[in-house]
């Protein structure tokens, strides 16, 4: 009976760590930090964009960096919380975030604008797809953020 016990338990956790380690997201939203510069100011980063063609592909890559740093946060960097303080600040402020994310807005906080490496085919959905590597100016979006009241300033709980 203890042994059957502890199989049971074993296997119950082993079913429970695969499903908690199956992520929901979909990974076409791969964003990764690469590294930060000496002053803190620009970090650079890499996203997987989708698009019909380059200038689309580069697009959307831009963007998913952008929505992860301000509502989900970048693990290793140093934004791992979201920027954006208030969960339903998309839906309270719209206009704003419409501008900057959906009108390119956020390419102002661009010091280097995406690069891709070479376009080629997902597999699985047949889309054109790259790995594109950016810089983004992390203190001049976070004094914006500030100045809209979307962010604390720092040092400030």
């Amino acid at each position: 009976m203890k042994i059957q016990t502890i199989l049971l338990f074993a296997v119950g956790f082993a079913i429970n760590a695969s499903i908690a380690c199956k992520s929901t997201a979909v990974t076409s939203g791969e964003v990764r930090y690469i590294s930060t510069s000496n002053q803190g100011d620009l970090m650079e980063v890499s996203a997987r964009g989708y698009g019909g063609n380059e200038r689309a592909i580069i697009a959307d890559a831009e963007r998913r960096v952008f929505e992860t740093l301000l509502f989900s946060g970048l693990s290793g960097s140093s934004v791992q919380y979201p920027m954006v303080n208030d969960p339903n600040a998309r839906q309270t402020r719209k206009d704003y975030f419409k501008k900057l994310l959906d009108e390119q807005g956020y390419r102002s906080y661009l010091a280097v604008p995406g690069v891709p490496d070479k376009v080629g085919k997902d597999k699985r959905t047949g889309q054109k797809t790259a790995l594109v590597t950016m810089q983004v100016n992390v203190i001049n979006l976070r004094r914006e953020l500030e100045r809209q009241n979307l962010t604390r300033k720092l040092g400030l709980r």
